[in-house]
């Protein structure tokens, strides 16, 4: 998985598919970070399971980072199937946008 910063430049790039903890002049978390940190708040660990195989590729991304942190601090035990996703997530060709406050 690849990470691409995003620019004001790039204003075409899904919305939906970029993660940031500070964005653009506002310096507000993407959506896709809100959604997670919603999801992290109410435990609900399955969603973001299921999102090893979203076609959002920020999604791939938020869910192996979050997995792997939850399993981590021992709050969350990955099934076998979660790992070898995990594997195939870290070895796609997908991009991930990153914002950042400019």
């Amino acid at each position: 998985m690849t990470l691409v910063n995003y620019t004001n430049a790039q204003r075409d790039v899904n919305q939906d598919e970029i993660i940031g903890f500070a964005c653009n002049y506002a310096g507000s978390p993407s959506e896709t970070v809100l959604k997670y940190f919603k999801k992290l708040i109410d435990k609900d660990y399955k969603w973001i399971s299921n999102q090893l195989s979203s076609n959002n590729n920020a999604e791939r991304y938020m869910s192996v980072l979050s997995l792997e942190k939850l399993t981590d601090l021992n709050k969350y035990e990955l099934s076998e199937d979660e790992a070898k996703l995990i594997n195939k997530v870290k070895k796609s060709e997908g991009l991930v946008y990153v914002c950042s406050w400019l």
